[in-house]
């Protein structure tokens, strides 16, 4: 099973959750089957979690490279503890890639909890490991939450959506003068 998350120098910021992350990983590596952790971007994970094979990518500037790495997850995990809209979250459902957050900034506005993932209250890095395991364990559930993650982005965030909305949102501000 393979759990991926990505993010710009992740231990270097408070706000990135990277002891939040160091936690849940704590978490999953005592309680879990061998586990996959594939990470993105900067930031190095230590090495101290002997269930956890973790493979660093380091930074992807190839589309289709960093596609496969969503594609290759089973779960998304983004353990910040404050963000505005997360592209690596619309990117992770477009890939029909199960995401689980915490109720922070706008996560929940592109991740709805048991939809498409699990939105789970802030800095429970208990429940948050608790949501991965679910997704890791029943394939079932997963593969459903997939299916909606895939149908969710391209109802909200698709190129041609979002156009429309910002026209219409464009033509009611020139109407209103």
């Amino acid at each position: 099973k393979v759990v991926s998350f990505s993010a710009e120098k992740l231990m270097d910021s408070e706000h990135k959750g990277g002891k939040t992350l160091l936690d849940v990983l704590r978490v999953l590596d005592a309680a879990s089957s061998p586990v996959c952790l594939l990470t993105v971007g900067g930031g190095h994970i230590p090495p101290v979690f002997p269930s956890l094979k973790i493979v660093e990518m380091g930074y992807l500037t190839d589309e289709a490279r960093y596609i496969h790495c969503l594609q290759a997850s089973d779960v998304y995990m983004h353990p910040t503890k404050a963000d505005t809209l997360p592209n690596t979250l619309i990117e992770a459902i477009s890939c029909a890639t199960p995401c689980v957050v915490f109720d922070v900034g706008g996560c929940p506005e592109i991740i709805i909890d048991q939809e498409n993932g699990y939105v789970i209250p802030q800095f429970d890095y208990n429940l948050f490991a608790e949501a991965i395991r679910i997704l890791l364990h029943n394939d079932t559930h997963r593969e459903i939450l997939s299916r909606q993650a895939r149908a969710h982005a391209e109802k909200e965030f698709d190129i041609r959506v979002r156009a429309a909305r910002y026209m219409a949102l464009f033509h009611s501000v020139v109407s209103a003068e």
